[in-house]
């Protein structure tokens, strides 16, 4: 996409792939790796509810989750030759209100 905040520069993003199931509209970023953002339309506006990230390296898979409901946050890190753990947090992150749709843009939160 080429942003006017970036004077016309791209910046990396692409069109993400849109579906909705089960009532939940789903933005798929094929970017540095595969996210998935999941939002629920509530009182009016669509809110994040959910956020996975996956990162295959040329030596390490990265792993992250978070359920801004719940507020559970995983992140892991493993070798793929040995499958040994590298980085594991888990931690509970509250984040009130819940991020909204109309003025999100992915990949600028270090969270989700």
């Amino acid at each position: 996409m080429y942003p006017i905040e970036k004077n016309g520069k791209h910046n990396d993003n692409q069109i993400p792939d849109v579906y909705i199931e089960e009532g939940k509209l789903q933005l798929d970023f094929y970017i540095k790796g595969n996210s998935r953002y999941e939002f629920i339309f509530k009182n009016g506006k669509f809110e994040l509810t959910y956020f996975s990230y996956v990162n295959w390296g040329s030596i390490n898979i990265t792993e992250t989750e978070f359920n801004l409901i719940t507020g559970e946050y995983t992140k892991q890190s493993e070798i793929q030759e040995t499958s040994e753990i590298t980085l594991k947090i888990k931690k509970e992150v509250y984040i009130r209100p819940l991020p909204q749709l109309n003025n999100f843009k992915p990949f600028e939160n270090e969270l989700y």
